[in-house]
């Protein structure tokens, strides 16, 4: 089994959608971890961070959506 550390830099740009195929990528790499192909290894620190980021990565995505959406109409 390989054990993958994420940085909260990456799992933030899965989490927000900003990556190219976010949501596909991160579906296939959730999938490694449920069959036990990779062991996900976190440190405190990482996961305080993407806990304190996530809202304003969300938050800043959908501002971003709605943006290009006003330029398309």
């Amino acid at each position: 089994m390989r054990r993958i550390f994420i940085d909260s830099n990456i799992y933030l740009g899965f989490y927000n959608g900003v990556m190219e195929n976010s949501i596909s990528l991160f579906e296939e790499f959730v999938q490694l971890v449920d069959d036990r192909e990779v062991k996900l290894v976190l440190t405190q620190q990482t996961v305080n961070e993407i806990n304190r980021k996530k809202i304003y990565c969300r938050h800043k995505a959908w501002q971003l959506s709605k943006e290009l959406e006003n330029r398309l109409m």
